[in-house]
């Protein structure tokens, strides 16, 4: 029972992430009609997609709660692509303007910043398990 439990729980949330994702993404696109700031929808993303990398690492993460915790140097990159991933994305157009495309989409199209934001929420909780235990 409890196997089957520690599988449910995760696919549970993460269908509950899914719809929170599908939902933000159709506000977002509202948004971008009505030219409003969809720096809010997008930190909700961001967020939805990271808890999703961590569910994705569901046995490791249950690992990190039980104690068993060691930090490798993947944290940094983690927690800087994290902070990366936060910025709004009306600022990495200011900031990159004369750049070209890449280094600006990378940050302010919702999809590459899903894939960023799973890529996080994996490599943070791998970064932070012992999984020798």
């Amino acid at each position: 029972m409890k196997k089957i439990m520690s599988f449910i729980i995760p696919v549970l949330i993460g269908v509950i992430l899914c719809y929170l994702l599908v939902e933000n993404y159709l506000k977002l696109e509202i948004i971008k009609e009505t030219a409003k700031n969809p720096t809010i929808v997008l930190t909700k993303i961001t967020i939805y997609t990271v808890i999703l990398g961590i569910l994705l690492e569901s046995h490791k993460f249950i690992l990190l709660i039980k104690g068993h915790i060691r930090i490798s140097w993947m944290v940094v990159p983690s927690v800087v692509l994290l902070f990366v991933l936060c910025i709004p994305t009306n600022q990495w157009v200011i900031w990159f303007n004369g750049l070209g495309d890449f280094p600006i989409n990378l940050f302010t199209i919702p999809q590459p910043r899903t894939f960023l934001s799973i890529l996080v929420g994996v490599l943070l909780v791998r970064s932070l398990c012992d999984s020798r235990s």
